[in-house]
C-alpha cells in the first residue's frame, strides 16, 4: 500500500496537495516537516500538514516526495492548527498561510541549483552535435553559458536567466539534464543561495564632486541628493564600506529607482554579499524554565 502525505505548498491554489513516500523511507517525515516536492516543472519547498490523508483521490498515481529538509519538524502541532483557522477564518491558501509562518531563509521558491558538467563545457565551445546527435541550439547555448558563468558552485535556478533576462524554462532544463550537459541538485544550507545588494560610495563621492557636476549626475531629483549625502556621510561598517540596500528602504523607499541613474556616474557601486542570517533562528536554544 503506498504511504502518502498532504502537503502545503506556497502556490496560490485554494488547497493542499498528496504525495507519496518512496518505499525504501523507513518511516514518514513528521507534521510540520519541510520537504522538497515535485511542482510541475520546479521543485518547491512544502511543509508535511497530514499522513495517509483519507480524501486522497483514488487510484491516481501520485508523485514521489523528493527529500526531507528538517530533523526535526520547522511548525509544531499549535502552529500548524493555527495556520489552519488562519486558512479559514481569511480564506487564504493554506500554502501561502504556512510560507508566512516560516522565516524566509527556509521557504525558497525552488530550492534546485544547476551546474555545468564536463559534456555540458565540451559542447558549450565547440557547438558541433552531442554524442546522440542531438544540436547544440542557440536557446541551449545561453542557458550553457548562463551556468558557465556561475562557476562550479552553479546557480540556483531562481536566478537563472538567458542572455534576453528571461528564466529558461524547466522542461527545457529538464531535457538538458536528461542529455547530461547539466545537473540539477540541491544544496542543504539554504544560508549561501540568499545575496543582498550592498551600496557604497565612490572615490568620485568621497573626494566631493563639485555641486554643479552632482547637478548635471543626478538631475534636480531632491530625493537623490539627500541620498547620496547620507550615504556620504555615513562611516564604512566593514572593509569593504557601505550599506545593505534593505536599511535604506525606511528613509527610502524608491531607493532602486533613486540608485537607477547613479552606478554609471560613477557616485556610487553596487554589490552582491551573502545574505547574514537573520538573529531570531539560533542553532540550538538554551532549555529553560517557563515562568
Amino acid at each position: 500500500m503506498t504511504r502518502r502525505v498532504r502537503v502545503a505548498v506556497a502556490v496560490a491554489l485554494d488547497r493542499a496537495f498528496d504525495y507519496a513516500v518512496p518505499p525504501e523511507w523507513p518511516q514518514l517525515p513528521a507534521r510540520g516537516t519541510r520537504v522538497l516536492v515535485p511542482f510541475g516543472a520546479r521543485v518547491l519547498v512544502g511543509v508535511v500538514l497530514a499522513h495517509d490523508p483519507e480524501t486522497a483521490d483514488a487510484g491516481r498515481e501520485l508523485r514521489e516526495l523528493v527529500d526531507v529538509l528538517d530533523d526535526s519538524p520547522s511548525l509544531t502541532d499549535e502552529l500548524l492548527a493555527l495556520c489552519n483557522w488562519v486558512s479559514d477564518y481569511y480564506v487564504a491558501p493554506i500554502g501561502e498561510v504556512v510560507r508566512v509562518a516560516l522565516p524566509g531563509l527556509m521557504t525558497h521558491a525552488d530550492a534546485r541549483v544547476v551546474t555545468l558538467t564536463e559534456t555540458g563545457r565540451l559542447a558549450l565551445e565547440g557547438g558541433g552535435p552531442l554524442l546522440g546527435g542531438t544540436d547544440v541550439t542557440e536557446a541551449t547555448r545561453e542557458v550553457l553559458a548562463s551556468v558557465a558563468g556561475a562557476g562550479a558552485a552553479g546557480v540556483p535556478i531562481v536566478k537563472l536567466t538567458t542572455s534576453r533576462g528571461r528564466r529558461p524554462p524547466g522542461r527545457l532544463l529538464t531535457e538538458l539534464q536528461a542529455d547530461g550537459l547539466v545537473e540539477i541538485g540541491w544544496r542543504a544550507d539554504d544560508d549561501e543561495l540568499r545575496t543582498e545588494t550592498w551600496v557604497r560610495r565612490t572615490d568620485v563621492l568621497c573626494e566631493g564632486a563639485g555641486e554643479d557636476e552632482l547637478q548635471r549626475l543626478i538631475g534636480r531629483s531632491k530625493q537623490r541628493r539627500s541620498l547620496l549625502d547620507e550615504l556620504n556621510g555615513h562611516p564604512p561598517v566593514n572593509d569593504a564600506g557601505g550599506l545593505a540596500m534593505a536599511d535604506w528602504r525606511g528613509p527610502f523607499p524608491r531607493v532602486r529607482e533613486f540608485l537607477r541613474r547613479l552606478p554609471p556616474a560613477p557616485l556610487v557601486g553596487l554589490a552582491g554579499r551573502p545574505k547574514t542570517p537573520t538573529p531570531l533562528r539560533p542553532a540550538s536554544p538554551a532549555p529553560c524554565r517557563p515562568p
